[in-house]
């Protein structure tokens, strides 16, 4: 079973992750995907206004949900624009409106759930793949940003 897996981590780290990073030229940029990935979450989370959130790993600084929806705001501005004024106690709500917004607004389907992402021990792995799933995001709908009323919805 754990060779079926690495092997699957090997595809996923390969084909969905691996190529973002690569030059016009096909060759890797420096460093690893996985640390480029983490540079480019980070950041993207960093340049928003008011943000107050950093991430350093794909593991515990999601637990809270907001750095996920920060993320989502910072892929598609409008989608999540109460990202800065979430309360970090209650992660699984704020994972919840992260993972359908990105689903929602970005066509990002949900390989995660919010109960995994607040999970102390979440799997490494599958917050990356998650993630490079947001950086090849585009929005699905109009969005007009920093305009709460867009996305009532939900």
């Amino acid at each position: 079973m754990k060779l079926i897996l690495g092997l699957i981590w090997t595809l996923v780290l390969h084909y969905q992750i691996s190529v973002d990073f690569q030059d016009h030229g096909g060759s890797q940029d420096k460093g690893s995907a996985k640390k480029q990935l983490m540079n480019w979450a980070s950041d993207l989370i960093n340049n928003l206004p008011d943000s107050g959130k950093s991430v350093t790993n794909f593991t515990t600084d999601w637990n809270d949900g907001i750095a996920l929806c920060s993320m989502v705001e910072a892929v598609a501005p409008g989608l999540c624009p109460e990202f800065n004024s979430l309360n970090p106690d209650e992660g699984l709500e704020n994972a919840k409106l992260g993972l359908d917004r990105a689903e929602y607004g970005l066509g990002v389907p949900k390989i995660l759930e919010a109960e995994d992402l607040v999970n102390p021990n979440i799997d490494e792995l599958s917050v990356l793949t998650y993630v490079s799933l947001l950086k090849n995001a585009t929005p699905t709908i109009e969005l007009v940003p920093a305009d709460p009323l867009q996305v009532t919805i939900f």
